[in-house]
């Protein structure tokens, strides 16, 4: 079983710190960041089925919707930090449809100060210093396809992705991959523990709230650039998910 965590789906400033000495967890992705660093001892970690063990002063760094697990060794200490891809949002744009070739990577002088998340902007400058020092130890390199067991997820997580600003639904692309279409639902569920449409609508409110929080568009245009040729539509998935409409949520 993969696990969906619905409560990392990387709202606008989601940023949540934890330490841990028995780090353990299975499988499973989310839409947000996710960053470990080894404080002392051994933790094995697991990354779209390559598997490390990493030490003291080594640390991960995976990418939304990257499938992903930990093992903690005993008397190890770890820092994780899961943070949404809109608080990086030019790394986020400039590295869209790419991975890290290694998502592991040395760090020894790594530092974190709990009072840099009372200030947006050294924060921000905190959490670029992390891609920067990723991209300083790897390439990144196209998306490739997965191993057969998570195959028809990881395709149909990546045509979300490139397709939810247009006509996106997953009976073209079961007739696209000729695989039927109950049984891609089914299997979305399955595996993600969520719906596609909900996951889609999730995916499409998401890059709303960031449009209406850091452009000047109007509410029917971001509507129009997330998918929604409907306003009315569009309005009632925004209440139903973020519980304001659009206006009000740009105020707040």
């Amino acid at each position: 079983m993969i696990l969906y965590e619905h409560q990392y789906f990387g709202d606008n400033n989601l940023f949540k710190t934890f330490v841990s000495d028995h780090l353990t967890f299975p499988l499973h992705f989310h839409r947000s960041y996710e960053f470990v660093y080894v404080f002392s001892g051994e933790i094995e970690v697991i990354v779209d089925e390559k598997k490390t063990l990493l030490g003291k002063g080594n640390a991960v760094f995976v990418f939304p919707n990257q499938l992903h697990a930990y093992r903690a060794a005993p008397a190890s200490k770890v820092f994780l930090m899961i943070f949404s891809p809109e608080l990086v949002g030019h790394f986020f744009g400039e590295t869209k449809g790419r991975l890290p070739e290694n998502n592991v990577f040395s760090f020894p002088d790594f530092c974190y100060d709990s009072t840099m998340a009372k200030n947006l902007y050294l924060l921000k400058s905190f959490l670029y210093r992390i891609c920067g020092e990723l991209l300083e130890n790897t390439s990144l390199i196209p998306k490739k396809e997965s191993k057969e067991n998570n195959y028809l997820l990881h395709k149909m997580l990546l045509y979300i992705e490139e397709n939810y600003q247009n006509e996106c639904n997953l009976k073209d692309l079961a007739d696209k991959l000729k695989y039927d279409y109950a049984y891609l639902s089914k299997l979305f569920i399955v595996k993600a523990n969520i719906g596609f449409n909900r996951y889609l609508n999730q995916y499409r409110i998401n890059r709303a709230c960031y449009m209406l929080k850091n452009t000047e568009l109007p509410i029917s245009q971001i509507a129009v650039e997330n998918g929604y040729s409907s306003l009315r539509t569009f309005n009632r998935n925004f209440i139903k998910i973020t519980g304001l409409t659009p206006s009000r949520y740009q105020k707040s």
